[in-house]
């Protein structure tokens, strides 16, 4: 094939190292590149028609996009100082040119979107990219638009300008970026800063920079709130948002060693809800323990004014009933077990209604003052009272807050 023998003349006989063609055959050759050419675009298009599947069409146009920017590249490195030559290499690039721009226009969808642009397309993109660059930066400052935007969108184009190699499918993303951010600064769209990051998510902008910004957006908005329910809900839209994203099935992104703009968003907004759950859950604990903290002080201060007024009662029975004493056994009857009785006074100590002082000698005095349901005819033993009240267990720690609990309702029924 006549294919064959131009990748060979390409890659060796116009090398003036390896060998010289004459003019005759230069000749030849340019006379036989349309011909090569026309050949090619009938194979392609029989691929196509013929093909049941696309598989193999899309693996032999695949391989010959690659063989011509190969081929390409090759012609473009050509130094021979021969005239001739110079007029088959240019011929030679134009017709490859003009294949690989055929294949980028009708068979886009079956070439490997993957593969590298000819070094000759390369040079002339990002010399057009370094133009627009600067008209979109003049756009942008007209607008204006604020440069913590401005800063992800034309570092990231810099960035790509200064790239060795560049893959279709990046180039296709690259003019997709500049054309549509330039059509929305020329419409002056009433609400470009929010556009501009609508239309940046949909094309899976995912910078650093651009994440930062997007996330820094998000907070302001959130500060702004002063409805918890609003807040929660608006993080919930967020969430689902960001997990539904319109790309997710494309590979195409600003930086391939990141995850998508969906992705890195949707892990941000989930951060955020477990943070408020957590200050959620801390705000409980706090309004718990300031809530028995003041039942505490309610406690002590009911239980001053009942020791008060028992006093005051006490102190007026006395001048009433001065013949009338008590037996010197007598005990208080509790209703309460040994165990219950012995949390309750520890309560007592340590929420500073009673001074324990020694608590040995209090829990004595205790035992020999109290008697409990069952207790023996020799009362409560002093070591069983204070090993109760240093060992409480759950049971009978309940026991003693639901008699707790029935005084405070007692108290509220009064008051």
């Amino acid at each position: 094939m006549k294919y064959q023998a131009l990748k060979q003349l390409i890659a060796h006989d116009m090398n003036p190292a390896k060998y010289n063609p004459s003019p005759a055959e230069v000749e030849f050759w340019l006379e036989s590149v349309p011909e090569v050419n026309e050949e090619l675009f009938h194979f392609m298009e029989s691929l196509v028609r013929m093909s049941f599947c696309q598989g193999p069409a899309k693996k032999r146009i695949s391989t010959i996009r690659a063989e011509h920017i190969t081929l390409l590249n090759a012609v473009g490195r050509i130094k021979n100082p021969r005239e001739d030559i110079q007029i088959l290499a240019a011929a030679l690039s134009v017709s490859f040119e003009g294949l690989l721009e055929r294949i980028d226009t009708t068979y886009k969808n079956y070439a490997d979107p993957e593969q590298s642009i000819p070094e000759k397309l390369l040079k002339t993109l990002k010399a057009g990219l370094e133009q627009q660059i600067k008209l979109l930066a003049k756009g942008m400052e007209q607008q204006p638009v604020p440069a913590a935007l401005q800063k992800p969108i034309l570092g990231c184009l810099e960035d790509l300008a200064k790239m060795r190699s560049c893959s279709y499918e990046r180039r296709n993303y690259i003019i997709e970026i500049i054309a549509s951010t330039s059509k929305l600064l020329n419409e002056s769209a009433a609400d470009l800063y929010n556009g501009l990051f609508i239309l940046l998510y949909e094309l899976n902008f995912n910078t650093a920079d651009f994440i930062a910004c997007y996330r820094e957006k998000i907070k302001r908005e959130l500060a702004l709130m002063t409805d918890e329910i609003q807040l929660d809900m608006r993080l919930e839209r967020y969430l689902w948002k960001f997990k539904k994203a319109p790309f997710r099935k494309k590979k195409i992104q600003a930086d391939f060693n990141r995850r998508s703009t969906a992705d890195l968003m949707y892990y941000f907004i989930e951060a955020e809800i477990n943070i408020r759950a957590l200050e959620a859950r801390k705000k409980e604990k706090e309004k718990a323990a300031a809530e028995a903290e003041q039942m505490a002080k309610n406690l002590a201060m009911a239980n001053a004014e009942a020791e008060a007024e028992a006093k005051a009662k006490a102190e007026a029975d006395a001048l009433d009933l001065k013949s009338e004493t008590l037996p010197l056994n007598y005990k208080i009857q509790s209703l309460l077990s040994v165990d219950a009785l012995a949390y309750f006074f520890r309560l007592m100590a340590e929420g500073q209604v009673i001074e324990p002082g020694v608590k040995t000698e209090l829990t004595r005095f205790l035992a020999k003052t109290f008697v409990t349901p069952g207790t023996g005819v020799n009362g409560i033993s002093a070591d069983s009272f204070y090993r109760k009240w240093r060992e409480p267990v759950h049971t009978n720690a309940m026991i003693t807050k639901a008699a707790l609990n029935r005084m405070i309702k007692i108290i509220d029924s009064q008051f």
